[in-house]
């Protein structure tokens, strides 16, 4: 009997389609030193160091598509939830320049029990934003009469199951909580990270009033009274025009140590000891902005941020935008490897759906390998992607602290050709194409989505440089929803171009790299790995994710990702570039692509008083 995927894996996919001992609170780190930038007229400023700032300025920024709720945990829109870290904060954060997760309403933590509790001291300083302290009542409240709602409308909370079972947490005392885990399970920082802090004293009597229903529906929606939008984060809600346009001001009770800012004397800051982060006075999220729009209001300074899209480039907006950098008084910045979807080549590895001799040949290291020598990537990044965009075997992407480059060999036909026929692959018949060694016709299809023109065009390009090398190759586009079902559920497939979102933490997407996976998109369900390196990669991602090492964690991903890119269960293709345009205006922009639309920069982001940029 087939099994369905879990709700949670489908989730995941239609996304696709697209610390031992006692820890204190930890600086982020200083940005990493970046690769050079390979575009011309794209600055490079991860290297930088955050400097002090000073109070005041605007910032003006359109990517909120709509507004359904300012509920963090039952909206359906990523920009809106990014958009409400500024406004809740979590135990523990994501650093927005390295991808680790750092304490935040946590101050200390102690893992104890051998891995399986973790003691939490939180932060005194932490206040909400009506001047009320957080304590750790607000901590077991959320998660208690919240997130372990068994009726909560979200899936978000099935993080929280280590092995079917939820974790637990319990109040030591005001300012000290203790998570009970099913496993130790090292993850567990990323994830209480997903998960904002409710002030008790607000909601707590409404829920008790009026039940989880409530905080479904009407917490938060539209037309929410702002007194009960409180946090602790850096700023709240100022002003809300229904469809136009929501305007944040600085938490007065905020109060951070601003480890993050370099000690050195830049600084456009007379008078640093009354510098409070977060630096800007206000903050307006434009909705509902079209493209054309935005990029306009941008060039001719009626906008600060503008995040430029596949579209920009595809059209070759990008090409415009950074011709008119000085003028306009903006630059253009790269952050390296998008977060967003990339584009791989999947062979279907399944027995139960690719039969005889195409199932040894697609199982075959040396097909796959001579598949990724035939595919000229440099030729996709220049004409599909307009040379923004990097090749990269890693299944990692440059934002997360565990990604290693794995450098494709390149395009190399007669390498490949000898790989094709070790395995047996001749033109038997004269034909021009090679035939398997029965001397029956190899032929083979690449499907993709045909509402995704990066993907068609990548297709045409590849399948004719397989054609012209002897592999008689097709490509066809189909509907979206019919590649998943595919996919997912029929696996009536050959060979698929898609992609998956990117993650700072390797072990979100165990289901793709376990055996058993769901989502092992090659051959999912396994009962035993069929090959000696899927057991490997079962072993590596059941020790990275019970360490606490974080050396150790390092060593076993760095490994899972040599082993993907020896044998190649999919091939990377392009890793577009994350680009975006800043106003000179502002200070700290330092852009990592961790952080959606660099949201996590915004509370170190101040408007100075020189505008001058050093572009070197």
């Amino acid at each position: 009997m087939k099994i369905k995927p879990p709700v949670i894996a489908i989730a995941v996919i239609l996304i696709i389609l697209q610390l031992s001992g006692c820890r204190s609170k930890k600086e982020p780190v200083t940005p990493p030193k970046p690769l050079p930038s390979p575009f011309q007229g794209v600055f490079d400023a991860r290297e930088l160091e955050l400097r002090k700032g000073i109070n005041g300025g605007t910032f003006r920024r359109a990517d909120l598509e709509h507004v359904d709720t300012f509920n963090p945990i039952t909206t359906r829109s990523k920009a809106v939830y990014s958009f409400s870290q500024l406004i809740y904060e979590s135990l523990f954060k994501i650093d927005p320049f390295t991808g680790f997760p750092i304490p935040w309403i946590v101050k200390n933590y102690r893992i104890t029990n051998d891995g399986f509790s973790i003691l939490m001291e939180l932060d005194r300083n932490k206040r909400f934003s009506d001047g009320s302290p957080l304590t750790a009542r607000d901590v077991l409240f959320s998660f208690q009469e919240i997130y372990l709602n068994p009726e909560l409308n979200s899936k978000k909370p099935d993080a929280l199951k280590l092995r079917n079972k939820i974790i637990q947490i319990e109040m030591i005392d005001t300012y000290t909580i203790k998570i009970n885990l099913p496993v130790p399970f090292r993850p567990i920082f990323s994830t209480l990270a997903e998960f904002p802090i409710f002030p008790q004293h607000i909601l707590g009597p409404i829920l008790s009033r009026k039940g989880i229903e409530w905080f479904n529906s009407e917490f938060g929606n539209v037309n929410t009274e702002l007194k009960e939008i409180v946090g602790s984060g850096p700023y709240m809600i100022d002003e809300y025009k229904k469809s136009e346009y929501i305007s944040l001001k600085p938490n007065p009770y905020y109060i951070e140590p601003n480890p993050t800012q370099s000690e050195s004397s830049n600084s456009d800051s007379k008078n640093p000891e009354e510098i409070k982060i977060p630096y800007l006075e206000k903050i307006i999220f434009y909705i509902g902005m079209d493209r054309d729009t935005q990029r306009l209001k941008f060039q001719i300074g009626e906008l600060d941020f503008y995040d430029i899209s596949e579209e920009d480039i595809s059209s070759g907006d990008i090409k415009t935008l950074i011709q008119n950098e000085k003028e306009g008084g903006y630059t253009i910045y790269t952050a390296g490897y998008t977060l967003n979807g990339n584009h791989f080549l999947v062979l279907n590895q399944n027995p139960n759906s690719i039969k005889g001799e195409k199932l040894r040949i697609f199982r075959d290291v040396r097909f796959r390998k001579a598949l990724s020598m035939l595919i000229d990537r440099n030729k996709l990044i220049d004409e599909v992607f307009k040379g923004y965009g990097y090749a990269d075997l890693s299944p990692e992407r440059s934002p997360s602290p565990y990604h290693i480059k794995i450098t494709p060999v390149g395009y190399h036909p007669e390498e490949a050709r000898t790989l094709l026929h070790e395995i047996g692959l001749k033109d038997s018949d004269g034909d021009g194409f090679l035939n398997l060694p029965s001397g029956e016709n190899f032929t083979f299809t690449i499907l993709t989505n045909k509402d995704n023109p990066f993907r068609m065009e990548m297709a045409n390009l590849i399948s004719r440089k397989l054609r012209e090398n002897g592999l008689n190759v097709d490509y066809e586009g189909i509907d979206y929803d019919l590649l998943v079902t595919k996919l997912l559920d029929t696996f009536e497939w050959e060979t698929v171009i898609i992609g998956i979102e990117g993650t700072v933490e390797p072990n979100n997407y165990s289901p793709v790299w376990e055996s058993s996976g769901s989502l092992h998109l090659w051959y999912p369900y396994q009962e035993s790995p069929s090959t000696e390196w899927e057991q490997r990669l079962d072993e590596i991602f059941a020790l990275g994710r019970t360490t606490f090492d974080t050396g150790e964690a390092l060593k076993y991903y760095r490994e899972y990702q040599k082993i993907v890119a020896e044998y190649l269960p999919v091939i990377n293709l392009v890793i577009p570039a994350r680009l975006y345009g800043f106003r000179d205006d502002f200070s700290n922009i330092i852009p990592s692509g961790v952080s959606y639309n660099e949201i996590g920069l915004i509370p170190y982001i101040f408007k100075k008083i020189s505008t001058k940029i050093d572009k070197k």
